[in-house]
């Protein structure tokens, strides 16, 4: 599937348009100033992840075995988009407790005694205690994939930390794991897609770091988080040129994956989600229920 560049770089930047809250940063074009100092890293928008999104990437990370079963918070739609109130969406208590349970149900699967021998990727000197530098490798790996880009230093020292405690107390090397990769699940670094810049251009608009670019490149075209070849893309700071990022472009637009950014994007724009709260006269319509319409919406959110 060899396509024309400039189309899907015209198609992303209407899309792009449509999708986010705030006027777009422009994924499509190279940077035309070199960043501010200080402005570095400067969060310029936070958008918490869709139901199908939040599915996509545990699917994407742990792979579909690995069952998402709770209830989530409620999507917010604005301007006729959910993923224009994705960008206006905050988390309320209650919401917390059902995402730190959704993250324990995980942990608890990714740490199970089928489970720790597919994701943990070393063996600890001993089961039965901390071992920093197993837990190192875990989180160091585990981290990139789960908040879309690597882990600072100090995050890392914090997370191992955690484990240790846990698994000196438990005396459970695992429970340490398990404890702390809750915690990341549960964490806004995962729950919300967190854009920073390095710098202004010459339009005034905040230019997006390359791993926020990543994000929002898969996003639009997978509705899911980004694979390791273009996280590899966002280290070299590819994405920052208009010939790397042309690739990435390509490379997913050619994926059969974009079928599935396609199906969330008009899913999004047609508001296919009304179906969990759509009545029928049960006289014309007798075979219609709320657990048909419920289906059918779980399989929309549903990773293919």
């Amino acid at each position: 599937m060899n396509k024309p560049t400039a189309r899907w770089t015209s198609l992303l930047a209407a899309a792009c348009g449509l999708s986010v809250m705030t006027a777009c940063p422009s994924v499509a074009q190279a940077p035309v100033v070199k960043a501010k100092a200080e402005n570095a890293r400067e969060i310029v928008g936070m958008r918490r992840l869709t139901e199908g999104e939040y599915r996509r990437s545990i699917a994407d990370v742990f792979g579909t075995g690995i069952k998402v079963q709770g209830r989530f918070e409620p999507e917010v739609r604005r301007d006729g988009l959910i993923a224009i109130g994705a960008g206006q969406a905050g988390i309320s208590s209650s919401g917390m407790e059902q995402y730190y349970a959704l993250a324990s149900s995980i942990s608890m699967q990714v740490m199970g005694k089928d489970g720790r021998k597919t994701f943990v990727p070393c063996a600890p000197a001993s089961a039965k205690a901390a071992d920093d530098a197993c837990a190192g490798k875990f989180f160091a790996k585990y981290g990139r994939m789960l908040y879309r880009r690597p882990l600072e230093a100090a995050e890392l020292k914090t997370l191992v930390g955690t484990a240790r405690q846990v698994a000196t107390s438990t005396k459970d090397f695992h429970a340490g794991l398990e404890e702390t990769l809750t915690t990341m699940l549960a964490s806004p670094n995962f729950l919300f897609r967190i854009e920073r810049s390095t710098g202004t251009g010459a339009n005034g608009q905040p230019i997006l770091d390359d791993y926020s670019r990543a994000a929002r490149l898969s996003f639009l075209f997978w509705d899911a988080p980004p694979d390791d070849e273009l996280l590899l893309a966002a280290d070299r700071g590819d994405l920052s040129t208009s010939e790397g990022l042309s690739k990435q472009v390509d490379r997913l637009a050619a994926s059969p994956r974009l079928s599935e950014g396609l199906t969330a994007f008009f899913d999004d724009m047609l508001q296919m989600d009304l179906f969990k709260t759509q009545s029928k006269d049960p006289a014309r319509f007798p075979k219609y229920s709320q657990v048909l319409a419920e289906d059918r919406a779980s399989r929309r959110s549903a990773p293919s």
